[in-house]
């Protein structure tokens, strides 16, 4: 398997039963800020990309069961940028069992228009053997 600039491994992998964050500034193609405000994310992670069984998701509007996406900003050289985050609880997580998954985040405008902002990749998965 080779390695992407947007796979999740090793401080980056997610650690379960903890609190986890990963996120990706948001840029229009010629780099300036991109503001999703109005926006709404999802981001399903499988085993492989083409399988049918979803493994986890996240939304910015999460059902019960799901992990959260947010909106955060940073401000770089006087400019607003705008970060996306891939949230999990440590209740989201503490049941896991598999090592990896394969993830992409999809933002729909308030148009309907869909766009892939962070390239898809893998997710490392450290599960967590310890119950109490």
């Amino acid at each position: 398997m080779s390695r992407g600039p947007n796979d999740l491994f090793g401080d980056n992998a997610v650690r379960c039963g903890v609190n986890w964050d990963a996120s990706w500034r948001l840029q229009s193609k010629d780099g300036s800020p991109f503001n999703p405000t109005g926006w709404s994310a999802r981001s399903e992670g499988r085993k492989w990309v083409l399988d049918p069984a979803l493994l986890f998701a996240w939304s910015t509007d999460p059902q019960p069961g799901e992990g959260h996406i947010v909106y955060t900003t940073e401000d770089i050289d006087g400019k607003t940028y705008y970060r996306i985050h891939l949230q999990l609880a440590p209740d989201d997580s503490s049941a896991w069992t598999w090592a990896r998954m394969y993830y992409d985040i999809e933002m729909t405008a308030p148009d309907g228009r869909k766009v892939r902002p962070v390239p898809g990749g893998w997710m490392e998965v450290s599960p967590d053997s310890t119950r109490s």
